[in-house]
Formats: C-alpha cells, structure tokens, sequence
C-alpha cells in the first residue's frame, strides 16, 4: 500500500499549490456541460496520447503522465459544475479516464464530489480506481466523508478498499 501512498501525494503535491495559486471554481455562469465535456475530454485524450508510445504495428505501451498543472486548473476552475461530467467517465473501458476523473473529483471536493468518489470507490471495475477513489475521499473534510467511508467500509465487495476505507474513518476519528 506504500505505492498507494506516494501516487495519492505526489497528486496532492502537485494539486494543492495549484488551488492556492488561485485558479478560480466555478464562476462562469455561460460554461454549459457540453464545455466542460469538450475540454475534459481533449485534456484526458492528450495525457493518454502523451502516454502512449508505438511499440510496432498494433502494439503500443502506455506510461502514466500526470496531467498537466493547466489541464488540472481549468477543469477544476468549473468547480462543482464539473463532477458530473467527471462522474461520467467512471465507467469508462479506458482506466486511465478514471483514474484521471478521479483525481479532479477529489480536487474540486464537496458534497457532490463525495458522493461522486464514493460512487466510483464502490462501482468501479478497476481497483487501482476504487482505492484512490478512497484516498481521495480519506483527504477530503466533513462529516459526510465519514459516512461514506462507513458505508464503503461496510458494503465494498473487494476486501482491500474496505480495509482502506476503514484505515481512513480510523486516522479521521483519531484526528478528531
């Protein structure tokens, strides 16, 4: 779980100065869904793109990029506008999608990215997905992150996110 550990900081090392760094949540009133859809998917398209590498004819490797500070800070300057958008591509084939949707959830937080989170730790069919959807909720604050990571400690069907969401609901009460 250590690897976990260092891919759920070094998220937030980059996450974090960039939210102080002013990047705006949600304040155009125009941005439809569609707009957020359109750039979610272009930003998402070309961190898999810069990923990817041609091995030969059909075959490729894929190397896990972060994705950029920008990309990052536009999709969270939409704020809770986004999540459903982001929520989405938790049932996308493309694992790197949600991996991705994922981590601008737990950027852009509150009730609706709780909800969202908790959503994709007990839905999706990735486990990589469903405990960073887990670690993301455990950095998230309220008494609503705790009720989630209840639930997830309770309902998971995969013995390895109940005990993470647990491990959580545990630090939080401690902290408490």
């Amino acid at each position: 779980m250590r690897i976990w550990s260092r891919i759920v900081h070094n998220a937030f090392a980059i996450s974090i100065p960039m939210l102080l760094s002013g990047a705006q949540r949600g304040n155009d009133q125009d941005v439809t869904r569609a707009d957020i859809r359109r750039i979610v998917e272009a930003s998402f398209s070309r961190n898999v793109e810069q990923g990817t590498t041609k091995l030969s004819p059909g075959r490729e490797a894929y190397t896990r990029v972060p994705l950029s500070a920008e990309d990052v800070s536009r999709i969270v300057a939409f704020g809770g506008k986004a999540i459903p958008v982001l929520s989405e591509y938790f049932d996308s084939p493309k694992v790197r999608f949600e991996e991705l949707a994922v981590r601008c959830t737990g950027v852009i937080g509150g009730t609706d990215g709780v909800q969202a989170l908790e959503r994709a730790a007990l839905t999706s069919k990735f486990l990589g997905v469903r405990v960073q959807a887990v670690m993301w909720l455990g950095s998230l604050p309220g008494v609503n992150v705790d009720i989630a990571l209840r639930e997830i400690g309770k309902v998971s069907g995969d013995q390895l996110v109940r005990q993470e969401a647990l491990k959580f609901l545990t630090r939080r009460s401690a902290q408490q």
